[in-house]
């Protein structure tokens, strides 16, 4: 269950209406395909600002400003398809160190299912599991579990900056063996170019 709060304009400032997702998933079809063909218009029509309408051009202008109008719905629903648009709400796009750390999660849980009915980790090619830890953030569960990973990273982050300075460093050394093997590259400053 997850609520929607659909703005009501006309009402002022704030106002709408929650909606449970699961009783707009219970809706007649009808009626649902209505809502997802009024919402992916408005969605798939975003990023057009720029180009003016075809209306009133004609031969090989309107169909050179169409098929450019057709790349930019294209290229939105690449974004809509990987979760990289703008939501309402103010939902910002999510990191690919979330999206990584998903998926991380994501594959622990494949290997734990695979462990549970009884079977060996080792039996499945990698592949298998990354694509089965895919689907599963791609269903039902993985907005949840990407809210999870999101937490994690926050909570990783949060670490970072409490134990600043706190970690001992003082019996530690580098090997001169490694150093040697990866010496450190000289740090490029602003308007410095590459040297070949």
């Amino acid at each position: 269950m997850s609520m929607l709060n659909i703005p009501v304009p006309k009402a002022g400032a704030g106002q709408g209406m929650e909606i449970d997702t699961d009783d707009i998933m219970a809706l007649p079809d009808d009626v649902l395909k209505e809502i997802l063909l009024q919402g992916a218009k408005v969605v798939l029509n975003r990023g057009q600002s720029k180009l003016k309408s075809a209306k009133g051009m004609e031969g090989g202008k309107l169909a050179s400003h169409q098929k450019a109008i057709m790349e930019v719905v294209a290229e939105q629903w690449e974004k809509m398809k990987n979760g990289e648009i703008r939501v309402t709400g103010g939902r910002s796009k999510v990191s690919g160190a979330a999206k990584t750390e998903a998926l991380r999660l994501a594959k622990a849980l494949v290997k734990d299912a695979i462990k549970k009915k009884g079977g060996k980790v080792s039996h499945y090619k990698a592949s298998q599991i990354t694509a089965a830890a895919k689907a599963y953030l791609e269903g039902e569960h993985g907005a949840r579990l990407m809210k999870i990973a999101q937490a994690n990273l926050a909570e990783q982050e949060k670490e970072k900056q409490e134990t600043t300075g706190l970690i001992d460093l003082s019996g530690i050394s580098p090997d001169e063996e490694l150093i040697a093997k990866n010496p450190a590259k000289p740090k490029k400053g602003k308007g410095q170019e590459a040297r070949a």
